[in-house]
Parts: C-alpha cells; sequence; structure tokens
C-alpha cells in the first residue's frame, strides 16, 4: 500500500513530465501571433502588420513576387484577407531561420512602399503608374480620372 507521500511524488513527477512534453526546445521561442490586417483606402491596399516591440524587417521584390521578412518567429496570420484585393493575387506565410516570411503574389506593374508607424510595419500595393501620353490619358479616363486637356 502506498503513502501519501510516494502519491504526492509520483503526481510532481508526472506534472514535471507533463510541462516538459508542452514546453519549447531549449533555445526556441514560441512564435508570436501577428494578426495582419488587409485595408483598402481607394485604388490600394494597405497592409498592417502590428508587433508589440520593435522589429526590424526587409522587403525584397523579384518580378511579381515581394517577400517581407521579419527578424522575428512570428506566426502570421489573417493573411486569407488578401483575396479581397485585386493586387495581391496570393499570400503564402512561413517561418524559416528564426524569421517570419511572408511571398505575396502581386499583379503585373503594381508598386509597393514599406514604412513603419510605432511598432507596426505597414506595406502599401498600388495600382501602376498610367503610362505617359494619349495612351495613358485614355487609361485615366477609364478609371474615372477626370479628363485631360491637351493643348
Amino acid at each position: 500500500m502506498r503513502t501519501k507521500l510516494e502519491f504526492l511524488v509520483q503526481g510532481i513527477a508526472l506534472a514535471a513530465a507533463a510541462l516538459m512534453l508542452v514546453q519549447p526546445a531549449r533555445g526556441d521561442t514560441p512564435a508570436q501571433p501577428v494578426q495582419m490586417r488587409l485595408e483598402t483606402r481607394g485604388e490600394f491596399a494597405r497592409l498592417w502588420f502590428p508587433w508589440r516591440r520593435n522589429v526590424d524587417y526587409e522587403v525584397t521584390r523579384r518580378g511579381n513576387a515581394l517577400s517581407i521578412s521579419f527578424a522575428h518567429a512570428a506566426r502570421i496570420e489573417g493573411t486569407a484577407a488578401v483575396e479581397a484585393s485585386d493586387l495581391i493575387l496570393a499570400a503564402a506565410p512561413r517561418r524559416a531561420d528564426g524569421r517570419a516570411i511572408l511571398t505575396l503574389s502581386l499583379a503585373p506593374a503594381a508598386r509597393v512602399r514599406h514604412f513603419r508607424k510605432d511598432l507596426d510595419i505597414i506595406v502599401d500595393i498600388m495600382p501602376p503608374l498610367a503610362p505617359p501620353g494619349p495612351a495613358g490619358l485614355a487609361l485615366a479616363t477609364e478609371v474615372g480620372e477626370p479628363r485631360a486637356t491637351v493643348r
């Protein structure tokens, strides 16, 4: 027959083993969730990444692929919202080498700008500029901008 002390010791050992199963491995940190928001502002889309601390980031573009790499292995959530934008065709978040990376497939010739606001990182995806000359005037009138007078 077991004593109360033996049951207590066994219970503590089981609790410690369970904690070791749910703890991250030494050196790993749990991924902080970052809830990305998509805002449409007129003709452009704004991706808003609210961070709880200052995080370095890097934006790289190759053709129509845009990569936003954050210097923290966060879990980027809310990427399904990009379906509401005509300028962003797809979004694929991933984590690698201690970084969170979001790769976007952009509409052809879409323009990009990025900046910080407090701790947040903001990436704007804008439509291409209208080409100069008469073709540009025709494009501008198609999207509802005021007509220009050419003299």
